[in-house]
């Protein structure tokens, strides 16, 4: 089978994985998934698609579980498999070698799950490219072992991240606010994010983008951490906007993936602003 090619972003909540998925879903062929790993994380019936429907009810992602054949009885597997199989505990186990992690039974279901939903997924938005932004680092040491997945670790000021969290947004997919999250669960995300992610790096390839960087000149940051190729494929408006398009189908992640229009990737101004 040939894998589409996939872009998977690490990093913790309020980093700016939403405004860097969004800009890399305004590349021709492109499409983002969001944060795939909330379809077995949460019950299919409290998300919503990016598009403003159910995820059970959008174009895009009723047909890829209709394609994918993913029922209830598939995404409990996947919210199994991921509880016990795919673990920091066993990645260590396996020396640190996403080969020989990615060569265990339930890791291999598990992936094999994750390529009929990304196959699936790539067929109903009609995508050469596909984002993930779950940032997830256990997650990122499976599809390791596809050579198609390319990584960004994408980081942010500990004291933004934890400013942008205090601040709060309304969550229009939960018509309430955005969860906080509380300052010790974010540091212990910090630091065991950083901490796989820089042994990931010694193993793949991995590109590396902090959020002030963006900030301050976005095509020169995306440049040196994508190529000039895709970094130049983006839907640019002038030099900090571009324009997302049509067919954005993210589920999970930042509020401002509802948001229409062109986006704006904002130069900073004293303290940083809050991003997505």
């Amino acid at each position: 089978m040939t894998r589409n090619p996939l872009i998977y972003i690490l990093g913790v909540g309020r980093s700016g994985s939403t405004l860097l998925e969004r800009a890399l879903a305004s590349i021709p062929g492109a499409a983002a998934m969001g944060e795939a790993h909330q379809l077995w994380r949460r019950p299919l019936a409290d998300l919503t698609c990016s598009c403003g429907a159910p995820a059970a009810d959008c174009a895009v992602w009723s047909e890829t579980l209709r394609r994918a054949g993913i029922g209830d009885e598939a995404l409990e597997s996947l919210r199994s498999l991921e509880a016990s199989a795919i673990r920091h505990k066993r990645i260590l186990r396996s020396a640190l070698s996403p080969a020989r992690f990615a060569k265990q039974p339930d890791v291999r279901e598990f992936l094999k799950r994750q390529d009929d939903l990304m196959a699936a997924f790539a067929e109903a938005a009609n995508a050469r490219l596909l984002i993930d932004s779950s940032k997830a680092a256990p997650r990122a040491w499976a599809l390791a072992a596809w050579p198609e997945t390319r990584f960004i670790h994408l980081s942010r000021n500990r004291a933004e991240v934890a400013a942008s969290w205090a601040a709060g947004k309304h969550d229009p997919g939960e018509d309430g606010p955005m969860p906080e999250r509380p300052p010790r669960a974010q540091s212990r995300e910090r630091i065991v994010t950083t901490w796989s992610a820089r042994l990931l790096a010694r193993r793949v390839g991995m590109a590396r983008l902090t959020y002030e960087d963006l900030a301050e000149d976005p095509r020169a940051a995306l440049t040196a951490a994508l190529g000039p190729g895709l970094a130049g494929a983006i839907a640019w408006r002038g030099e900090r906007r571009f324009d997302p398009g049509r067919g954005y189908h993210s589920i999970g992640g930042n509020p401002d993936r509802f948001a229409a229009g062109q986006v704006e990737i904002r130069a900073p101004a004293g303290p940083m602003q809050a991003a997505a």
